[in-house]
Order: structure tokens, then sequence, then C-alpha cells
């Protein structure tokens, strides 16, 4: 009994479909809530990772704009502690996902994979335009205006900025696909 237990969760299925039922007919769906799990993943680790980055752009701006370097570490920290928390759950979640479910047969349909592609295509365009223009706005730093007080560090944080944006699309995109 134990072993079909055990076959039951190998194959995602209960016992009666095991003992009874047409598994290739059932198995055809997202039996293992693959979608579900990876449409949670890719949100919470470009999330975790634009926070992280954002952090650190955030201290460039504040520093940017003349506040005292020390509260900008303590925002930095703020951010940072969050994003790799959110990271480490993230992680070990869909590393526990993957164990329970070593070998996930393919479901999609032909027009789902078409339009999954054309929606990485999508992401990664706008991932690497993002950091396009923050770099942009790096290169025009010698002729854009900076506030009373303020120094190029603030466009710095701009560019970082682009980055946290640029970087969580190319991820969301890549783990969409």
């Amino acid at each position: 009994m134990d072993k079909l237990l055990e076959l039951c969760d190998l194959f995602s299925c209960n016992l009666d479909g095991l003992l009874r039922g047409d598994l290739a007919a059932a198995g055809a769906g997202d039996a293992a809530g693959y979608d579900a799990h990876m449409n949670w993943f890719s949100k919470i680790i470009p999330v975790g990772i634009a926070i992280i980055i954002g952090g650190r752009a955030l201290f460039k701006i504040l520093q940017g704009v003349g506040i005292d370097k020390s509260l900008g570490k303590a925002a930095f920290f703020l951010a940072l502690i969050p994003g790799v928390l959110l990271l480490i759950v993230g992680g070990m979640q869909h590393s526990q996902f993957l164990k329970k479910h070593p070998h996930i047969e393919p479901f999609y349909s032909e027009a789902q994979e078409e339009a999954g592609q054309r929606r990485f295509v999508v992401w990664i365009a706008t991932g690497v335009g993002v950091i396009l223009c923050g770099m942009l706005v790096n290169i025009m730093t010698d002729v854009l205006p900076l506030p009373p007080g303020g120094n190029e560090a603030l466009y710095d944080g701009v560019f970082l900025a682009s980055v946290a944006l640029g970087v969580a699309a190319l991820v969301h995109g890549g783990l969409q696909k």
C-alpha cells in the first residue's frame, strides 16, 4: 500500500486514478500546479532583485541630493533586507517544488507556447530599453541640471533605478519563458 501511495505522489494523482483511471488523459493538464507556481516564482524573484538594486539607487539619489551618507546606507539596508528575504523564500519554495515534481510533462498548447514566446520578446526588449534609457541619462549628466547642493550621484541613482527595473523585466521574462 505504501508503494502505491508513493506512486501516486510521483505521478501527482490519487489512488483511484492510479489503479482504475487513464493517467495519460488525467496527466494532460497541469496536475502539479506548475503554471501557478512559476507565475508566482517569476514575480517574487524579479521583485526581490529590483528591491535590492533599487535600494542602491535610493542610496545614490539621496547622496546626490546632499543627504548624509549614513542615512543613505540605512535606506539601502532597509531595502536590502526585504529583497534578500524575498529571494530566500522564492528560492527555497522553488527548490521544494522541483523536489516534489522532478518531471513535469509538457501541457501547454501550441497557441499558448506561441503567445508565451511573443510575451518573452516584449519583456526582453522592454528590459533592455529601460536600461538603455538609464544609460542615456547617465551619459547626459554633464548637461542636465543638478538641484542646489546636489551632485552627479543623483544621476547614478537614476541609472541604477533604470537597471533595477530593466533587470526585473529581463528576469521576469526569462522565468516566464
